[in-house]
């Protein structure tokens, strides 16, 4: 109830807006963004498919959802046309207007037949008017729709019906938002990602194909190769891009390929962006110094008096499995420091410089 108050679909007097007043927007939004074309497309097809127009042009076009013989009503359009009436919102998309007949103004059916959204069957008038039109033909004792003789001629092109496959206007629609935030620029530069959502890598994140996160630049190899499902994409994307400023967030198709994992790491390592040594969270505690102090200690001191891998552990509140591998040379070999024995027999003769 707060949230419909506060969204002004209910007690709009609050926001001194006038008994009968619209409250419209001829733009909307969605993730934030205005709403792209095609997605304004599928909505108008999803409003034409509850219209039934089996029958001919002139005949009535029932909406699917009317309740009895009274008007239809659906939700569909009420941001931007500020009606939820279905023969409303069906005479301003046909006649491919951007907003609705304006205060004051009804719409006529000149079947007399309310859940019809025939274009055709609709005219602009008065309250007047419809009253009057309700007056005759309760007098003359009509019930249901009557034949409509004299149609409403259609615009220049005809009316504006949207139709379609749903699935595939779908697509097309989620697609086009998709692209929308992607910073397209030249065909060989980076596109970086400029949407809201990302995750703890930097990478984009879109809701796609019942994935809440999955990842954009996946999506867009899915898209650049035609890929039916999300699923079907391969499991490593591997980044080419030539310059390391939008690695993570690039989705230009042009930049990515499918590899494994090995090539993934490889790449990860050359770039940079993979975590090594103390930079990795799980090494905070070790930072490359402590790991060249321990080595230095233990290689440098006569194997008789050597601590032991146990010993070393205990001291330095890890594994006795991590620090063999530390002073062994297995892990961490970028901290530095000896990993084997220093023969210290020589070190105080003096170096000889041969060049």
């Amino acid at each position: 109830m707060m949230n419909a108050i506060v969204s002004r679909r209910t007690y709009r007097h609050l926001h001194g807006h006038q008994h009968g007043d619209r409250d419209f927007r001829n733009g909307s939004k969605r993730y934030g963004r205005d709403e792209v074309p095609e997605r304004r497309y599928q909505r108008e097809a999803r409003f034409w498919a509850e219209v039934d127009r089996s029958g001919s042009s002139n005949s009535c076009w029932p909406h699917r959802r009317a309740y009895r013989s009274d008007y239809a009503r659906m939700a569909l359009f009420q941001k931007q046309l500020g009606t939820t009436a279905a023969h409303v919102v069906a005479y301003t998309l046909a006649n491919g207007l951007k907003v609705p007949p304006p205060k004051g103004t009804v719409l006529r059916h000149l079947c007399d037949n309310k859940p019809c959204c025939n274009p055709a069957h609709l005219v602009p008038g008065t309250v007047a008017e419809n009253l009057e039109d309700r007056f005759h033909a309760q007098r003359e004792g009509r019930r249901g729709p009557r034949e409509v003789t004299q149609p409403i001629p259609p615009p220049a092109g005809g009316w504006k019906i949207a139709v379609g496959d749903p699935d595939d206007l779908e697509l097309r629609a989620r697609s086009a938002e998709f692209w929308v935030n992607i910073d397209r620029q030249g065909p060989e530069d980076c596109w970086p990602w400029i949407g809201k959502t990302r995750n703890k890598f930097g990478y984009g994140q879109f809701r796609w194909q019942g994935q809440q996160a999955a990842l954009a630049h996946r999506i867009a190899y899915q898209l650049q190769h035609s890929i039916d499902h999300y699923s079907d994409v391969p499991s490593i994307i591997l980044h080419r891009c030539p310059k390391p400023e939008h690695r993570n967030e690039c989705c230009n198709p042009r930049h990515l390929a499918a590899g494994t994992q090995a090539e993934n790491r490889r790449d990860c390592i050359n770039h940079g962006t993979m975590p090594r040594g103390e930079n990795h969270h799980a090494a905070r505690r070790f930072p490359d110094v402590l790991i060249s102090e321990m080595r230095e200690h233990y290689w440098g001191s006569p194997p008789n008096g050597r601590p032991t891998y146990t010993e070393l552990a205990a001291q330095f509140g890890t594994s006795i499995t991590s620090v063999s591998r530390w002073i062994n040379g297995r892990g961490r070999l970028q901290a530095g420091g000896p990993t084997q024995e220093v023969d210290t027999s020589l070190a105080h003769l003096p170096v000889i410089n041969l060049a």
